[in-house]
C-alpha cells in the first residue's frame, strides 16, 4: 500500500503517511479543504479529494473543521506571544550589506544551478545515444541469427521460361520483394525457395537466390533477375508453382 506526502493550506509538507491513517482522518472530517497529496517516490501533487484509494468511490466534499477536532496538528499557525509580553520592535530600515548577500548568494545559486543542468543534460543525452547504441547492436546480433525477424518476403515471381512440359518442368524465381523493418541498411541478402507439388503438399525441392543490392532502413525492394539484382543460382524440377521464399542471411551495413 503506498504512503502519501500530505500538505494543507497554509502548513508545511508531511508524510510519508499510510493510506489507512488517511483514510480515517478523511472519514473523520479532519482533511481541511484544499489538502494536497503526493504518493512516496513520485512529484505530482493533486487534491486529496480526486483520489478514490483516500476517499471511496463517492467523494464528499470537506471543509477545515474546527480547531481541537484533531486537525490540524498541534502547533498549526503562527505562534502567538504571551499575554504582556512586549512585543518586538518594529524594523526602521533594511540593511544594505543584507541586500548585497541576498543578491550575491542569489547570483551564485543560479550559476550552480545552471552548471547542475548542464551536466544532468550532457548526461542525458550520453545515456540515451548509449541506449541507441546498445539497442542497434543487439538488433545486428538478432539479424545475424534469425534474418528472417527483420527481413519478409511479400512477393516474387518465377521464372516462366522453364515451366513449358509436363515431365521435363522446372521452376525457378525471377524476382522477390522484400521488407526491410529494421533500423539499419542490410546487404549480402540470400535465401530459399521450396517448391510445393501440384496439389501443395509434397516438396519438390529447395532452389537458393542471392540478391546483389542494398536495402535501406524500413525499404520495401523488388529484385530481379532482369536488372541483374537478384541471381538465382539453382532451378528445381516441380510441376506446382506453390513456393515458399524466405530470406536465410544478410549483413548490416556499417
Amino acid at each position: 500500500m503506498p504512503r502519501w506526502y500530505v500538505q494543507s493550506p497554509g502548513a508545511a509538507v508531511t508524510g510519508p503517511v499510510d493510506s489507512a491513517e488517511l483514510q480515517a482522518a478523511w472519514n473523520r472530517q479532519q482533511i481541511p479543504a484544499g489538502t494536497n497529496v503526493c504518493v512516496e517516490g513520485l512529484s505530482n501533487w493533486v487534491p486529496f479529494h480526486t483520489v478514490a484509494e483516500l476517499v471511496g468511490d463517492t467523494p464528499q466534499p470537506h471543509v477545515s473543521p474546527p480547531m481541537g477536532h484533531g486537525y490540524p496538528p498541534p502547533g498549526y499557525g503562527p505562534p502567538a506571544y504571551p499575554q504582556g509580553a512586549p512585543q518586538p520592535p518594529p524594523k526602521k530600515g533594511v540593511n544594505v550589506v543584507t541586500i548585497l548577500l541576498g543578491v550575491v548568494g542569489s547570483l551564485a545559486a543560479l550559476v550552480i544551478l545552471f552548471v547542475a543542468f548542464g551536466a544532468i543534460t550532457a548526461s542525458g543525452r550520453h545515456e540515451v545515444l548509449a541506449a541507441q547504441q546498445q539497442q542497434q547492436s543487439d538488433e545486428k546480433s538478432a539479424l545475424r541469427s534469425a534474418p528472417g525477424t527483420y527481413l519478409t518476403v511479400t512477393t516474387f515471381a518465377e521464372d516462366s521460361g522453364l515451366s513449358a512440359g509436363i515431365i521435363n518442368s522446372y521452376r525457378r524465381l525471377s524476382s522477390v520483394t522484400v521488407f526491410n523493418r529494421a533500423n539499419f541498411a542490410v546487404t549480402n541478402l540470400r535465401g530459399d525457395v521450396q517448391w510445393f507439388d501440384d496439389r501443395g503438399v509434397a516438396s519438390c525441392g529447395v532452389g537458393t537466390f542471392l540478391l546483389a543490392d542494398s536495402l535501406a532502413a524500413g525499404e520495401t525492394k523488388t529484385f530481379s533477375t532482369d536488372d541483374g539484382t537478384m541471381k538465382s543460382s539453382s532451378r528445381v524440377q516441380c510441376k506446382g508453382t506453390t513456393a515458399n521464399v524466405v530470406i536465410t542471411g544478410a549483413a548490416a551495413v556499417e
